[in-house]
């Protein structure tokens, strides 16, 4: 489509020079998710790194919090990118949480779409804590939440957007769970379970976005089908301090947790992995919660007759729905990784689909956004040589797109931990090379850069004019600016072009951002290109002023407001015009154009400026109306400065040792 200005077009036309006259933006069409990975080690390279775990903020800033050896002893160690710089801080050395001297181990970590950020980790027998507000805060000297004989098991963590906060671990057949409302302390911890038998394996904690914590976990029991593990959720409402219970979720068989998925209000999703002899599958249990009550939904299961199922992990976000993802085997030597969606509103899963299939696939990590964009990660063993490879659902309704490989480095690879914030996601994992464990993590930005025009959409025909493409991105940098104009002109890149309109009507310019990631967004505006008429000159005494004019051969009239003064060329200003508004009329006897007026200045006072910088001088100056150009300030004694004129000749002293050259008018 090109020049869209014909008299026969009628209302498409009147519609589209109402967007441009009022400079509206036409809709905009965004392409998402491809594929493009910002990787990055984070660990210092000559000592081993461990249990890596990434965030990223809505922005699109990134924290990394790892463990890592300093000698025999490993601390807490943590590494930002902000959105605003999109670099990393510092990899060597890293800037450590844990104290000096004290072996941490444990290590967990949550963090928000704000940017905060929270890692726990134990040293012996005490629990510790620290805290980060925002991607730009400090961390908190690390507390501790506890401290006991007994020996402390499994760590978990999470936060919310409002800063809520839970932790809960074991300590041998006990739970023990402590919470956080906003950026108050921790309170002091409670038990939630106390279970007869003396074994637990896993502890997982959830926070869903009104601050209600929950605390999920499998313990061993005796019933009808002899001993076998069993899987429970408890719930703390964030008004209470009383932790509600749900009843043994009886699956049947030997069931172990291996996730749980909390971000909406009142639903959560507990991956488990059932054994029935030698057949394990996945199930995945849907709950419902009240601050009275917890319900569990009907169970699903996955994995076929004859194969053997490990690994499953569920991801939700804050609407409720969810993804399943888990590796499935029927000979134990080739797996499969097999994906399935969760739909809240029909309470139904998808079919599950095979993304990938070879031998030795292990650390499979999912991540699922508002809008439905699902990302899964695993690690595998192609030849020898371990890779993490990733997979993609753009939307809910498409299916997962073939796998590629994230990490092109050698050495051996797993992912540990993926995560997700306002459509930007983020992998963790660890990499072998010249004998030390990096920590490694990769960024991708889903989210389409913002662009719009940074110019009127009203503009002079056969007139070369700037035109600004203001494009932002917060995760990436703009890599490319793209401009399409519909008048039969070649197309032309860069933030900022020059364009010549070579005839009057309304175009489409199109306006194209592609961000480092791949993602690109288009906007469409409607400029009208119009003739006209321009004042030019500076408007002072004795000055002439000039009419330029698009309309080729077009005959000038001058004017005073609405008084016709003349039909030259050019004009001289009088004494008459001071103060007044001087515009000039471009026309034939088919059209004409006015420009807009230009007010002839007044005389004016000039203060003085003796001993002030220039720049000071210059702001003093026009304070009074004046326009001056000041070249040199003398010092001295000061005095008010006199009544100035446009004969006034340059370098004339008009106070006591001012220096100033002069050009009068507003």
């Amino acid at each position: 489509m090109k020049h869209v200005s014909a008299p026969h077009r009628g209302r498409q036309q009147l519609a589209w020079l109402a967007a441009g006259l009022v400079g509206v933006c036409m809709p905009a069409g965004a392409t998402a998710v491809v594929q493009t990975w910002q990787s990055a080690a984070v660990s210092d390279p000559g000592t081993s790194a461990s249990a890596p775990n990434g965030f990223v903020d809505a922005a699109g800033g990134v924290t990394a919090v790892w463990l890592q050896r300093q000698g025999t002893l490993s601390r807490v160690a943590v590494a930002t990118r902000p959105a605003a710089t999109k670099q990393w801080t510092p990899a060597s050395p890293p800037r450590f949480v844990s104290k000096s001297g004290e072996n941490a181990v444990g290590l967990v970590s949550a963090g928000n779409a704000k940017g905060d950020a929270i890692a726990v980790w134990r040293v012996g027998g005490t629990v510790k804590e620290s805290h980060r507000h925002g991607i730009e805060g400090t961390w908190s000297d690390p507390v501790s939440l506890r401290t006991t004989t007994q020996a402390i098991g499994t760590l978990s963590v999470a936060l919310n957007d409002k800063r809520d906060a839970v932790v809960a671990w074991t300590e041998g057949s006990i739970i023990k769970a402590t919470w956080r409302d906003g950026v108050g302390a921790f309170a002091t911890p409670v038990t939630v379970t106390t279970v007869a038998t003396t074994r637990i394996e896993h502890v997982f904690a959830g926070i869903d976005v009104d601050g209600n914590s929950h605390v999920a976990w499998d313990q061993l029991q005796s019933g009808s089908k002899g001993t076998f593990m069993g899987v429970y959720l408890a719930r703390k409402p964030a008004a209470s301090t009383r932790w509600i219970r749900s009843p043994r979720t009886d699956l049947g068989y030997d069931t172990r947790i291996t996730s749980l998925a909390v971000r909406g209000t009142g639903n959560a999703l507990m991956g488990t992995q059932q054994r029935n002899g030698t057949s394990m599958k996945a199930v995945v249990v849907p709950y419902t919660m009240t601050d009275t009550a917890i319900t569990p939904g009907d169970a699903r299961q996955f994995g076929g007759p004859g194969f053997a199922t490990s690994n499953p992990v569920v991801a939700t976000n804050s609407k409720g729905d969810g993804v399943i993802g888990y590796l499935s085997t029927a000979d134990q030597k080739t797996y499969e990784v097999r994906l399935s969606s969760y739909a809240i509103g029909t309470d139904t899963w998808s079919t599950p689909l095979t993304v990938a299939s070879g031998p030795m696939q292990r650390g499979l990590a999912l991540a699922l956004s508002f809008t439905g964009v699902g990302v899964a990660t695993w690690s595998e063993t192609p030849t020898g040589t371990r890779r993490v490879r990733v997979a993609v659902r753009r939307t809910p309704t498409t299916p997962w797109e073939a796998p590629r490989t994230l990490n092109t480095q050698s050495g051996a690879s797993e992912t540990t931990s993926m995560s997700e914030r306002g459509g930007h996601f983020i992998a963790t994992w660890v990499r072998s090379a010249s004998s030390a464990t990096i920590a490694n993590v990769g960024l991708l930005d889903t989210v389409a850069p913002k662009v719009s025009a940074g110019f009127r959409p009203v503009v002079p025909v056969r007139t070369a004019v700037t035109l600004r493409m203001n494009a932002t991105d917060g995760a990436s940098a703009i890599t490319a600016y793209d401009w399409t104009f519909w008048d039969d002109s070649p197309p032309a890149t860069g933030p900022v072009v020059v364009h010549l309109f070579k005839r009057i009507g309304n175009f489409r310019v199109t306006l194209k951002g592609t961000d480092a990631a791949g993602n690109i967004t288009r906007t469409q505006i409607i400029v009208r290109v119009v003739n006209s008429a321009t004042v030019r000159g500076f408007p002072v005494l004795g000055s002439r002023l000039t009419c330029p004019s698009t309309i080729p051969g077009a005959a000038i009239t001058w004017r005073r407001g609405t008084t016709i003064l003349s039909t030259r060329a050019r004009h001289v200003v009088i004494a008459a015009d001071l103060g007044k508004r001087l515009s000039c009329v471009a026309h034939t006897s088919k059209q004409s154009v006015t420009s807009a007026g230009r007010v002839v200045p007044r005389m004016c006072r000039v203060p003085a400026v003796v001993g002030r910088p220039v720049a000071s001088a210059r702001t003093a100056v026009r304070m009074r109306g004046c326009r001056v150009t000041v070249s040199t300030v003398a010092a001295g004694a000061a005095k008010v400065g006199i009544v100035l004129t446009s004969s006034m000749p340059a370098g004339r002293r008009v106070a006591n040792a001012t220096l100033v050259r002069l050009r009068v008018g507003r």
